[in-house]
């Protein structure tokens, strides 16, 4: 674990240079003479590193190793915020053979773009703007103008309508057409050196679909010749390209067929007499799901392998269905596509908006849908939903032992009662409110501490940062993480969660969590806790500590021994471990607690005593 490397002198080194996991090193000034390395550098996990100061006269980096391999790997060291003095070592990468990898440090150091852009503030304003004479919205052949900044210049990109999508790359600070750029190379001597997705986007000068009537004509201007009509992913027949563009849709050739069914790019969803037939373009291999909500939710189709390019739900009754097709590699490709099924025949309906009510009480997105259901209409509008009924469901007593029952739509009720009164069922004991989902991760702050869980069995890898008092990781666990992990001892702040699979992909990113902290705790890594959990802990002491009335409307009293409790501090928490009130012994003992600003929910009431957790009792408010 070196604290500083002396290598003054020397200029060359043959093999690698790997500086790794020496938490005291702060800086690299004894490299300043080296201008050759051989093999790769590897800068990683020097959580003390602060700069790059020293590497800035390397000249040639990995000259005799595989060119598969990235030359120069700068990650992880989280504390890495000046790299400006190698900038010019990266932009000119030819030196280096591999390439090389950026990421993981401190944000100013985290890619190529981050460093450009803290390193050398881009010019924001491009001179050849105030002498074009072009009106960019009365233009239909152009559909994007904007300025980019590229290793240190600064270039107009125009670019044009259509699928092609060529953009003209024009030197800001020379007016001349530096290259061309397309998302397939034209193969010619004008091709751009880079991709507009390396470069930083600056400002957005005109957007077609930005401009008043998107300026989109019938007629081409350079031909004379008219538009082809397209049919837009909403199932929409556009004028042309530019028109469909500018409605925000995606759109295939040619006008949509609105006899036989809805489109959605290259799938069409046709109803038919208690069916209904997805089908694809030929050849190709898709995955199918179809759901409906009422009379209750439930998935009427599910086609998981082998689906081919079509297929034909049968036996639907009438009403209505939700489509989400995938793609053969499990990407979403049409989303929750929205279908009337009739049992009449040749019954099929436009996508437009004007809802009515039934009078089966359901609300249908225009008239054709309620006829095709077969319902008569009850009034236009939405359906409107009866106030619901006011209960006489009694409030246990201040004594009364209470826990509260989960109903089936995951919210807690006061009592059975409260549970029927809302239209649900009820299981005893109250619903595991704990915590912040993620797929199969959950997140449960508490007052100085953080658990982030996973499915049981499972093993991941966890990262917890936070970025003040300034940007630091608090956890980074990179090997044999397990199911479940748990810092104590955190100060109060906002963290993020980010939290990997065993494959390191990525599968939680920034979850936010606001934390509490109790007794001025300070330490930010995760040690064994000497104090009592707030939250989890089962054997604090309730003694001479009472809340009531329990569950509570508009106020409660919290009565104590003033003997015992004299020092003491209440904390008052919700579900996620937040207070959402503080106050000391002298404002409460026997004296009334607003609730005003509390909503319906349980809570926690949180005696604390020098830092630690002497009383806790469960309250349940209901307004």
């Amino acid at each position: 674990s070196l604290e500083s490397i002396d290598f003054n002198g020397i200029r060359e080194i043959r093999e690698n240079l790997i500086i790794s996991f020496n938490p005291k090193l702060k800086d690299l000034r004894s490299f300043s003479s080296l201008t050759t390395v051989g093999g790769i550098v590897l800068i990683s996990t020097n959580n003390a590193l602060t700069s790059l100061n020293g590497l800035e006269n390397i000249t040639s980096i990995n000259s005799q190793r595989n060119e598969d391999e990235f030359g120069l790997v700068i990650v992880n060291n989280r504390n890495l915020s000046q790299c400006c003095d190698i900038l010019s070592l990266l932009v000119n990468s030819a030196t280096i053979n591999g390439g090389f990898n950026i990421l993981s440090n401190a944000p100013n150091c985290s890619s190529l773009n981050s460093i450009e852009m803290s390193c050398d503030p881009p010019i924001t304003t491009c001179d050849l703007l105030s002498i074009i004479d072009i009106d960019f919205c009365s233009d239909p052949s152009i559909d994007l103008v904007a300025t980019y900044l590229y290793k240190g210049n600064l270039y107009l990109g125009i670019t044009a309508s259509g699928l092609d999508a060529i953009t003209e790359i024009i030197d800001c600070e020379t007016g001349e057409l530096f290259c061309l750029s397309s998302p397939i190379p034209l193969g010619g001597p004008e091709d751009c050196p880079f991709s507009l997705e390396e470069a930083n986007l600056i400002e957005v000068i005109s957007r077609k679909s930005e401009c008043p009537g998107c300026g989109c004509g019938a007629i081409d201007p350079y031909t004379g010749i008219p538009y082809e009509e397209v049919c837009g992913s909403d199932g929409k027949t556009y004028a042309s390209e530019c028109a469909a563009a500018c409605a925000g849709v995606t759109w295939t050739e040619g006008p949509c067929d609105d006899g036989e069914g809805i489109t959605c790019g290259e799938i069409t969803i046709t109803p038919g007499t208690s069916n209904l037939t997805i089908k694809g373009a030929v050849g190709k291999d898709y995955f199918f799901k179809v759901y409906r909500t009422a009379p209750k939710w439930e998935y009427v189709f599910e086609c998981t392998r082998k689906c081919g390019s079509e297929v034909i739900v049968e036996n639907l009754s009438t009403g209505t269905y939700f489509v989400d097709v995938y793609n053969s590699s499990w990407k979403l490709i049409c989303d929750d596509i929205e279908v009337i099924v009739s049992e009449e025949e040749n019954c099929f309906c436009t996508q437009e908006v004007d809802p009515v009510c039934g009078k089966d009480g359901n609300t249908y997105g225009n008239k054709c849908e309620a006829a095709c259901a077969g319902v008569e209409v009850a009034y236009d509008g939405p359906c409107v939903i009866d106030p619901p009924v006011e209960c006489d469901c009694p409030i246990p007593g201040p004594l009364e032992v209470f826990r509260g029952v989960c109903g089936s739509d995951g919210k807690t009720y006061a009592t059975p009662c409260d549970a029927e009164c809302a239209g649900v069922t009820w299981t005893d004991g109250p619903c595991d409110e704990g915590g912040i989902t993620c797929g199969e991760i959950t997140v449960i702050p508490g007052i100085d501490q953080l658990t982030i869980r996973g499915t049981a069995g499972k093993n991941y890898f966890f990262k917890v940062h936070r970025t003040a008092p300034k940007w630091e990781y608090v956890l980074q666990c990179n090997v044999d993480c397990g199911s479940e992990i748990t810092l104590d001892n955190l100060p109060s702040g906002q963290y993020f969660v980010d939290v990997y699979n065993s494959s390191w992909k990525l599968i939680c990113d920034d979850i936010e969590v606001d934390l509490i902290a109790i007794g001025g705790v300070q330490d930010t890594h995760a040690t064994s806790r000497s104090k009592q959990p707030i939250l989890n802990g089962s054997d604090v002491t309730t003694s001479n500590f009472l809340v009531y009335p329990n569950p509570a409307h508009n106020s409660i009293n919290i009565q104590m021994d003033k003997k015992e409790y004299s020092t003491a501090h209440i904390y008052i928490t919700n579900h996620l471990g937040q207070t959402v009130k503080q106050l000391p012994f002298g404002q409460v003992n026997h004296n009334t607690i607003s609730l005003e600003s509390f909503s319906n929910g349980i809570y926690q009431v949180n005696v604390i005593v020098d830092g630690e957790l002497i009383g806790k009792e469960k309250l349940v408010v209901i307004k």
